[in-house]
């Protein structure tokens, strides 16, 4: 069996050639994009061995409409190239632990890969914004991108509320990486698209 880094690149290369593009990696799993017409997802597989000749691999994707993505983009006031994954949530897709080998890895990845873009194409950019904004509260959850969501649909009211419970005790349930400044640029573009 091919050691674990040689495997990765040839799933990385085999990947590339499927259109993804922008690898990334953390620790054994790789993460690679694809920017669709209204949503951008990133596809990540992770490889594990687990005994002599015994390989896992795990496959998952998770994605985010573009206007959630450059409402991000605009709040935070920096580019973001890494979209996030919401693998417990009902609008991302995840299979783990299935046996690999050196034969049976790209014709997996394909599977999956094709799973995947079946999966992103077929949920709504309705339900990817009611799933964002219903997770507002989930402790770990990324609130930067609730209140992309909100700038996303243009809910002023409801992001002029967040920004004045930014000083009351407990923040109104925001973070404290969440800045007034923020919630400003937040507010701003909503009433534009509102």
């Amino acid at each position: 069996m091919m050691p674990i880094p040689q495997m990765r690149r040839v799933v990385k290369e085999h990947l590339r050639s499927r259109g993804l593009s922008r690898p990334g990696q953390d620790g054994s799993t790789l993460f690679m994009y694809r920017e669709l017409e209204v949503n951008r997802f990133h596809f990540r597989f992770t490889l594990r061995d687990v005994g002599p000749g015994q390989r896992l691999v795990s496959f998952g994707c998770a994605f985010v409409s573009n206007a959630i993505g450059e409402a991000v983009n605009h709040i935070d006031g920096e580019r973001h190239v890494v979209f996030p994954a919401f693998p417990t949530q009902p609008n991302a897709r995840e299979v783990a632990d299935l046996p690999v080998d050196d034969d049976t890895i790209i014709p997996l990845c394909d599977e999956h890969l094709t799973a995947s873009e079946s999966f992103v194409a077929s949920t709504s950019f309705a339900a990817r914004q009611e799933q964002i904004l219903a997770t507002l509260d989930v402790p770990g959850s990324h609130q930067l991108w609730h209140l992309a969501a909100l700038v996303a649909t243009g809910e002023v009211d409801r992001l002029n509320e967040l920004r004045a419970a930014l000083g009351t005790e407990g923040r109104g349930g925001l973070y404290p990486y969440v800045t007034d400044d923020m919630v400003r640029r937040a507010v701003e573009v909503a009433e534009r698209v509102g």
